[in-house]
């Protein structure tokens, strides 16, 4: 609910005379920044989900915003989710996000432990792209309570990710994401400034472009 709150905090128009308008954040964090920008340690930067790594959409009580994608969908017995992703999303590198990416990063964390901070792999018995947008999921038993672990779990590029051969001690240092602010300007043990991602999918609607994290 925090993360609709900021998103809808960043889509209101700012009015200040200076030229670039930011967010400030100040997260409880106990020790320094650390350049960590993997969304699948526990560790990571407080900004690095949600505002690098966009979900696919957002649990707030009973409703979901969609972000990354357009619908989710249960079959009758509850036992397989598909998900359609909206059209024309791109990483922040400029290549094309898809369905690839999201069946390689559910299943990434279905299969690897380690880097399941979400315990989703406790949930999923596969994960298969069945078309460009589209992602079908099937639960190992009938679960009508995974969309928030769905929600909560990141989306990293296939197309980067899959020559890390280490993913759990990666931190990512230089992050390739889908949402608002991926562009990282400064990073002191204190200070964070990140900006806008130039292929953000609602760059037109966001009226800040910077995001500050200070301890």
């Amino acid at each position: 609910m925090r993360i609709a709150l900021i998103f809808g905090l960043l889509l209101l128009p700012l009015f200040s005379q200076a030229q670039e308008s930011t967010l400030t954040v100040l997260p409880k964090l106990s020790e320094g920044f650390q350049r960590n920008f993997n969304p699948f340690r526990s560790n990571v930067l407080a900004t690095t989900n949600g505002f690098i790594f966009e979900p696919l959409f957002i649990v707030d009580g009973d409703k979901k915003h969609y972000r990354l994608a357009k619908s989710v969908t249960y079959s009758d017995d509850l036992r397989k989710l598909t998900i359609t992703l909206r059209s024309g999303i791109r990483w922040s590198d400029g290549k094309p996000f898809t369905a690839e990416d999201v069946a390689y990063s559910l299943n990434l964390q279905a299969t690897q432990p380690e880097l399941d901070i979400y315990n989703i792999g406790r949930h999923i018995s596969s994960v298969k792209q069945t078309g460009p947008l589209r992602v079908d999921v099937t639960l190992k038993q009938p679960d009508s309570q995974f969309l928030p672990i769905l929600a909560d779990s990141p989306i990293v590029p296939y197309h980067l990710w899959k020559a890390i051969t280490r993913p759990a001690d990666y931190l990512n240092p230089n992050p390739v994401g889908t949402g608002p602010f991926t562009d990282i300007k400064e990073l002191t043990e204190r200070h964070i400034k990140q900006c806008r991602n130039p292929y953000y999918w609602q760059a037109d609607s966001l009226k800040v472009d910077c995001l500050i994290t200070r301890k």
